[in-house]
């Protein structure tokens, strides 16, 4: 039988949940580990130097498992993809901190002044990453939204010190109330309340903007049907992006016949996928509803009857979740304030998943 779907792929895993940096571990602080927090430890000049045995170059073993190389320090574990050293020594298992202290936090609540709301001065988590000394760095800072998501899923079982627990990131609200700050749980991130102590994982290196540039070799799911290119990658599952930038939605929500209602520059949904390099592809984009439905219904085997027979393919990297797609509410005459979803219509600054898609010419 011919197959209408051809899989595209340098990978064989599947995808699994997984905690945020967690799932047990343990151990104690290695001797030559260098942390400062409030003057409680005391410094050392000791650079710690990898040897090759903590070093993964095994490309097989990346492929099969899903692990990109990386590189075992003390007290760090180095992502040798991304460039990122990250903290992994006792004291994430030990150590929480607030995003913002508590009369600071009041005073955002009060004002909603941006500049009030991400003041992290005083003994927060940010403060913590900012004065700490490891490994001869002393560079560390809060990670990302998606930077700690990338890591919960590729290196969650290479980290020594992995408790179970929701971690700070960077990452602040981009709804209305911002006096809330994004954490990583299970791969995905969840707003909390600033004031609310919770576990930190610090980490060092420059931000990567556009993590999708960086991929080689990644997923795809070629739909012959709709002569479409679907992306299916790892990145698929934990990305999370706006329809749109808070400041344009507080302008089309103030006039819903202004421009700035489609307006998807920035760091959104759409420019994620047109920004795109993905299998030597640069012409990726949002896909419509009802090619997003199609996808869901055809080659999710989440949602097929598990005795329905299959002639093709099916996707491997797959989540229940809102995926965005490249029309709103507008479409219909409706409300120019929300964006269709693989589910329903949603608000366009929430952050929501993101699979792109591209035609087959």
């Amino acid at each position: 039988m011919i197959k209408n779907i051809t899989k595209y792929s340098t990978s064989t895993a599947l995808a699994f949940m997984l905690l945020a940096c967690g799932g047990g571990g343990g151990g104690t602080t290695p001797s030559s580990t260098t942390t400062t927090q409030s003057g409680t430890n005391t410094p050392s000049s000791q650079t710690p130097t990898p040897t090759s045995d903590n070093v993964n170059q095994d490309t097989n073993e990346s492929i099969e498992n899903n692990i990109a190389p990386y590189q075992k320090g003390v007290g760090t574990l180095t992502d040798l993809r991304l460039g990122l050293v990250w903290q992994d020594d006792v004291q994430v298992e030990i150590k929480t901190f607030l995003w913002q202290e508590e009369e600071k936090y009041i005073i955002c609540r009060q004002s909603r002044s941006l500049s009030d709301c991400v003041d992290t001065s005083g003994n927060t988590a940010a403060s913590y990453c900012e004065k700490m000394v490891l490994a001869g760095k002393n560079n560390w800072r809060l990670p990302t939204r998606d930077e700690l998501d990338y890591l919960s899923y590729i290196y969650v079982d290479k980290l020594k010190h992995r408790k179970k627990s929701e971690y700070w990131t960077s990452s602040t609200s981009v709804d209305k109330d911002i006096s809330l700050a994004y954490t990583g749980a299970s791969f995905y991130s969840s707003p909390t309340r600033k004031n609310r102590s919770k576990s930190v994982r610090c980490v060092s290196g420059t931000p990567d903007p556009n993590p999708s540039s960086i991929r080689e070799g990644a997923d795809m799911l070629i739909d012959n049907k709709l002569s479409l290119m679907w992306q299916d990658d790892l990145y698929s599952i934990f990305i999370t992006k706006p329809w749109l930038k808070k400041e344009k939605y507080e302008t089309c929500y103030d006039d819903r016949t202004s421009g700035a209602c489609r307006d998807t520059t920035g760091d959104t949904a759409a420019s994620y996928c047109s920004n795109m390099i993905l299998g030597g592809y640069t012409d990726w984009r949002l896909p419509t509803k009802g090619e997003l439905d199609f996808l869901k219904k055809t080659y999710d085997d989440t949602f097929l009857d598990e005795n329905e027979v299959r002639d093709h393919e099916m996707l491997i990297h797959k989540k229940i979740e809102k995926y965005w797609t490249s029309e709103d509410d507008d479409v219909d005459g409706r409300d120019p304030l929300n964006a269709k979803t693989s589910f329903n219509p949603w608000k366009k600054t929430e952050h929501l998943f993101v699979r792109c898609v591209r035609d087959i010419k």
